[in-house]
C-alpha cells in the first residue's frame, strides 16, 4: 500500500515538475524574445544616435572648415598687402612689376630700390613675385640650361637700367662664347656707353677690368667714409646724394674664368668680400650651388617651377619668362628718350667753329690756343705756350665712356679751324683701336684728310710707338738746325729772320701708358724719349698731348712719372674715380671723381693746383658735322696725305713703288720699317758668292707676302725679259698653286719669261742648273720642306743638295740669284747646309727663337703683333728689324694663301 502511494505521488510530482518546466520554459522563451526586441530597439537607437552625431559633426566641421577658410582668406590678403607694402618699399616700380604691367609702356622716372624679382611663387589663388636682394654682393647661379640663365640675366640687366637709369648703372660682363648675346640691349649706349657695353671674351681683358672694378670699388668706399654712409645701400635708403652720384655695378661672368693668373683670383676673390656694400653685385654662372662664402651671398638654383634661392628657404618659386628681345630692343629705345631733368648742359661744337674769327689767318709764333667747351663765365679754352707762362704740354684723363675720344677730336678740330696747315701740323697716335682717329686719314668713302696731320698711327704697335717719338726727336734736330742757321731762338724770330713759316707740331698719343708694357728695355726707351720730347720740344714748337684712361701702375714709369708729368702743366680731365683724380691733377684734387656728368671736365693750367681748377663741359662732336669740317678744311688747301700706319694691316705698296734706282743693280724690297715716313727695306744683290735671300718658317701668308714682292721687284730691276725659274715644292699637283699661279702670270705680263717645275721635277731642274750656269737669273725655290734632295740621281750620281749649294754659292758670280722660301729653318739647313753659308739675307716668319737667334743673334726681339716678319741681312752691319710685309694683293689678287 505504501509502495503504491509512493508512486503515485512521485509521478504527480513529476509532471507537477514538467508543467513547471514548461511554464518556465515559456518564460524564457518570452525574455528571450523581449531581450531581442530591446537589442533590435537598442541598435536601432544607437544607429539613430551615430548618424545624428555624425551629422552634428560633419556640420560643425563645415562650419569649422568655413571659417579656417575665411580666416585663410584674411592671412593671404593680408600677407599679399604686406608683400606689396615690402615691394613699394623695397623693390618698387620696375624692380618687381610683371612683364605684362602697365608700368612698362609708360616710364615714369626712375626708381631705385635693394631688391629686385627674378621669379614669382605659386599659391592657390594667386602669385606672388620671388625677390632677391642686390645688396647681396654675389649671386651664385646655377642652370643646365644656358636659355635659361641668359633669360635670368637679360631680364636682372632690364629691370636694374629701368629702375637706376643708364646712366646711373655700369654692367660688365664675362662672356667668352658670347652665349649671353646683349646684343637687344646695346641701344642703351646711346644714353650711356658704359652702360651695357661689349662683353669681355678673355680672360687678359676680365684681369684687366678686375683691377679697374677694384679701383672703383675702393673709390666709392672712400666717398662713402666721407659722407658718412656705412654702405651704398643705407645711402639709397636715406636719399643721400652720393647714391644718386654712384652706379650700382653688375659683374656677370657667363662662363668659368679658366686661365686667370693668381692675382686675378684674388682680385676676384677680393671683389666678391668687398662687393655687398659698395654698389657692386656678381652674378656668377655655376655648376652647382654650393655654400656661400658670405652668408650675405645668395645661392640660386634654375630649375623651372622647382627653383630656389637661399634667401628664400624652404620655397620653391619659377623663373620669369624672359622679357623678349622685341621687349628688351623697345625698353632701350624708351630708356634713351626718357626725360632727364638732370642732364649736362649741352654744347655744340659748330658754335664754336662758327665763331672762329680770321680762321686759318691766326699765328702760332707764341703758341696754340683751342676752345673745347664752355663753362658759366664763358668759353673753356686749352692753351699751350712755350713761354710767358710756359704749358707747352697737355696730360687728358677720362674713365671708360666719360668722352676722352669727343675730348681729343673737339681738340684737334678746333686747332686745324683755327690755324693753318702752314702753322700747325699734327701727328696722331692711337695705341687702342684707332677707330676715332682713322676718320682723318683718307678713305675709300671719302679721299678728303684733314689737311695739318702729317702721320696717323693706328692701333698698338711697340716698335712703331718708338719709331714716332725717334721721328719727332729727329724733327727736333732738324728744327734746331734751322733755328740755328738763321741765328732765331724762337719760331717768331726764325719767320722774321727767314721769311718762312716753321709750324709748330701737335703730338697727340692717346691710351699713352701702353708704350710702357711688356718689354722693360723698350719701356725705358720710350719713357727716356718722352721725357726728352716733354722737357725740350717746346723750344722747337713742338707739344705733346697724352691720353689715357688711368695713370695708377704705369710699371714702365714707375721712377720717371714725376720727371715726366712735370712738364705738363695742362691738364684735361673728365669724370674719373677719386684715386684717378688726383692722379691726373694733384694729390687731395678730388674735382674729377666730383663731376656728375658725362663729358663735364676739369681744365687746369698749373700742374693740378687745386686753386686752379676750371670746370666746364666739352663741346660734343657731331660725327657728320666732323666730316665736313674736314673736307671744308681740305679744299681750303692741302699737301700730301698722311703717313697711316695700322698695326695689324700690311704695308700698301706705293703706287709709284718704291722709287729704286735702277743703276743700283737687282734690288729686292722686302718690306716696310715700323717708323713714321717709312722707305721700304730692300736688298740690292752684287755679283758675289753667297747672295741669296731665304724667306724661312711657317706663317703662310706672311712669308708668301713677303716672297712675292722680293721676286717682283727684283725681277723689275733685272729687266724687262728676265729670265724666271720657280721650283714648286708647294703644290700639290703639276699644276701651281692658286697664289703662285697668280706670281707666274703677273710676271709674264710684265713681259719675265717665266718657268715652272712641278715638285716631282724640281730635283733634276736643280742638277741642269749647275750644268746650264747664267742660263736663269732668277731661281725662286717654294717650300722644298717635301722635295728630296739627299737621292744621288744617275748618271753621275750627283746630290740636288749639293748643287742647290752650289747654285747659292756661286750662282750669282754668273748672274743667278736666289730668292726662296722654306718653312723649316731644320730642313733648310740640311739643304743648304749648317746655317746656310750661302744665305746673305733672312726673313723669318713664325720661327723658334732658337731658330731665329741662331742666325740673327740673342739681341734679337721677336714679333709681338702680326703681320710682321724678322729681316736680318748678314752684310748690313745692323742688328735684325721687324719688319711689315707688303700686301701681295696688287700682285696676286685675292688668291688664298693660306
Amino acid at each position: 500500500m505504501t509502495s503504491a502511494v509512493d508512486a503515485a505521488d512521485v509521478e504527480n510530482r513529476i509532471r507537477a515538475l514538467v508543467a513547471a518546466l514548461d511554464d518556465r520554459t515559456r518564460q524564457l522563451a518570452t525574455a528571450r524574445e523581449r531581450l531581442r526586441r530591446s537589442e533590435a530597439e537598442w541598435r536601432r537607437q544607437a544607429e539613430h544616435d551615430v548618424a545624428h552625431a555624425t551629422e552634428e559633426a560633419r556640420k560643425a566641421l563645415l562650419r569649422d572648415r568655413k571659417a579656417i577658410e575665411s580666416n585663410a582668406e584674411e592671412v593671404v590678403t593680408s600677407a599679399s598687402r604686406m608683400v606689396e607694402r615690402m615691394l613699394e618699399r623695397e623693390a618698387p616700380g620696375y624692380l618687381s612689376a610683371a612683364w605684362d604691367d602697365e608700368l612698362w609702356s609708360t616710364l615714369p622716372v626712375e626708381r631705385a630700390g635693394e631688391w629686385i624679382r627674378v621669379g614669382a611663387v605659386d599659391l592657390e589663388q594667386q602669385s606672388l613675385p620671388l625677390t632677391v636682394p642686390l645688396s647681396a654682393g654675389v649671386w651664385r647661379v646655377a642652370s643646365s640650361a644656358r636659355d635659361e640663365f641668359r633669360a635670368f640675366v637679360h631680364n636682372t640687366i632690364a629691370r636694374v637700367v629701368a629702375a637706376f637709369d643708364p646712366l646711373r648703372v655700369r654692367v660688365l660682363t664675362f662672356d667668352p662664347d658670347l652665349d649671353l648675346d646683349l646684343a637687344a640691349l646695346a641701344g642703351l649706349r646711346a644714353v650711356s656707353q658704359t652702360s651695357v657695353p661689349p662683353a669681355l671674351t678673355s680672360v687678359e681683358d676680365l684681369e684687366g677690368a678686375l683691377d679697374d672694378l677694384r679701383t672703383s670699388v675702393a673709390a666709392v668706399d672712400d666717398r662713402l667714409t666721407a659722407a658718412g654712409q656705412h654702405t651704398y645701400w643705407s645711402a639709397l635708403r636715406s636719399g643721400h646724394p652720393l647714391a644718386a652720384a654712384t652706379p650700382l655695378r653688375l659683374l656677370v661672368i657667363g662662363a668659368p674664368p679658366n686661365g686667370l693668373t693668381d692675382r686675378g683670383r684674388a682680385r676676384l676673390d677680393q671683389l666678391r668680400g668687398l662687393a655687398s656694400d659698395r654698389g657692386l653685385l656678381i652674378i656668377e654662372m655655376v655648376q652647382e650651388t654650393t655654400s656661400a662664402a658670405s652668408p650675405l651671398h645668395a645661392t640660386i638654383t634654375l630649375r623651372g617651377d622647382a627653383s630656389t634661392a637661399s634667401t628664400a628657404p624652404g620655397l620653391t618659386w619659377t623663373p620669369d619668362t624672359w622679357a623678349g628681345e622685341s621687349f628688351l630692343r623697345r625698353l632701350s629705345t624708351d630708356l634713351t628718350a626718357r626725360p632727364r631733368q638732370d642732364a649736362a648742359p649741352s654744347v655744340d661744337f659748330r658754335r664754336i667753329v662758327e665763331s672762329i674769327d680770321d680762321a686759318w689767318m691766326a699765328e702760332a709764333d707764341e703758341g696754340l690756343e683751342a676752345c673745347i667747351g664752355s663753362t658759366d663765365g664763358g668759353d673753356l679754352v686749352v692753351r699751350l705756350r712755350a713761354e710767358n707762362p710756359p704749358m707747352p704740354n697737355a696730360l687728358v684723363g677720362g674713365a671708360v665712356g666719360e668722352g676722352k675720344s669727343n675730348l681729343l677730336l673737339v681738340l684737334v678740330h678746333s686747332l686745324a679751324a683755327r690755324y693753318s696747315p702752314a702753322e700747325l701740323e699734327m701727328v696722331l697716335v692711337d695705341l687702342r683701336d684707332g677707330v676715332e682717329f682713322a676718320r682723318l686719314g683718307p678713305t675709300r668713302e671719302s679721299p678728303a684728310w684733314l689737311p695739318h696731320v702729317r702721320a696717323l698711327g693706328l692701333e698698338f704697335d711697340p716698335d712703331y710707338s718708338l719709331g714716332v717719338l725717334s721721328w719727332v726727336r729727329a724733327q727736333m734736330s732738324e728744327r734746331a738746325r734751322l733755328l740755328k742757321a738763321h741765328g732765331a731762338t724762337t719760331l717768331r724770330q726764325y719767320r722774321a729772320r727767314s721769311g718762312r713759316t716753321l709750324p709748330r707740331m701737335l703730338v697727340v698719343i692717346d691710351e699713352f701708358q701702353r708704350m710702357f708694357e711688356g718689354d722693360d728695355d723698350q719701356a725705358a726707351a720710350a719713357a727716356a724719349d718722352l721725357d726728352n720730347i716733354a722737357r725740350t720740344g717746346r723750344g722747337f714748337g713742338i707739344h705733346v698731348v697724352l691720353a689715357s684712361q688711368a695713370l695708377s701702375g704705369i710699371r714702365g714709369l714707375a721712377t720717371k712719372s714725376d720727371s715726366l708729368f712735370s712738364q705738363f702743366h695742362n691738364r684735361i680731365v673728365l669724370r674719373n674715380t677719386a684715386a684717378e683724380s688726383q692722379a691726373f691733377l694733384a694729390p687731395h684734387n678730388l674735382a674729377a671723381a666730383d663731376l656728375e656728368h658725362r663729358g663735364q671736365a676739369v681744365v687746369n693750367d698749373s700742374l693740378g693746383s687745386l686753386d686752379k681748377n676750371k670746370l666746364g663741359t666739352v663741346a660734343f662732336a657731331q660725327p657728320d658735322y666732323l666730316e665736313q669740317l674736314q673736307v671744308q678744311l681740305f679744299r681750303q688747301g692741302h699737301g700730301g696725305p698722311p703717313s697711316i700706319f695700322r698695326a695689324t694691316a700690311f704695308a700698301t705698296w706705293p703706287v709709284n713703288g718704291y722709287g729704286a734706282d735702277a743703276s743700283r743693280g737687282v734690288v729686292a724690297a722686302v718690306g716696310l720699317p715700323v717708323a713714321v715716313e717709312a722707305r721700304a727695306a730692300t736688298l740690292t744683290f752684287t755679283r758675289s758668292p753667297n747672295q741669296a735671300l731665304a724667306v724661312v718658317g711657317s706663317q703662310r701668308e706672311v712669308a708668301i707676302s713677303v716672297l712675292v714682292r722680293a721676286v717682283v721687284t727684283a725681277a723689275e730691276s733685272i729687266g724687262p725679259d728676265a729670265r724666271v725659274l720657280v721650283l714648286d715644292g708647294d703644290s700639290q699637283g703639276p699644276a701651281p698653286a692658286a697664289w703662285l699661279s697668280a706670281l707666274v702670270e703677273h710676271l709674264r705680263r710684265r713681259g719675265h719669261a717665266v718657268r715652272h717645275e712641278a715638285r716631282g721635277t724640281v730635283a733634276e731642274s736643280v742638277l741642269r742648273l749647275r750644268r746650264d750656269k747664267g742660263s736663269v737669273d732668277l731661281v725662286v725655290p717654294v717650300a722644298l720642306d717635301s722635295v728630296d734632295l739627299d737621292t744621288a740621281t744617275e748618271p753621275d750620281y750627283e746630290l740636288p743638295s749639293e748643287a742647290l749649294r752650289d747654285l747659292l754659292r756661286s750662282g750669282p758670280l754668273s748672274g743667278t740669284w736666289t730668292i726662296g722660301w722654306w718653312q723649316s729653318k731644320p730642313v733648310l739647313e740640311e739643304q743648304l747646309g749648317f746655317r746656310a753659308s750661302g744665305v746673305r739675307a733672312w726673313a723669318f716668319a713664325g720661327v723658334s727663337r732658337d731658330d731665329l737667334t741662331d742666325i740673327a743673334g740673342h739681341a734679337t726681339r721677336e714679333p709681338v703683333v702680326s703681320p710682321r716678319f724678322v729681316w736680318f741681312d748678314r752684310l748690313a752691319g745692323t742688328i735684325a728689324q721687324r719688319l711689315v710685309p707688303f700686301d701681295p694683293e696688287d700682285v696676286i689678287g685675292t688668291a688664298d694663301r693660306a
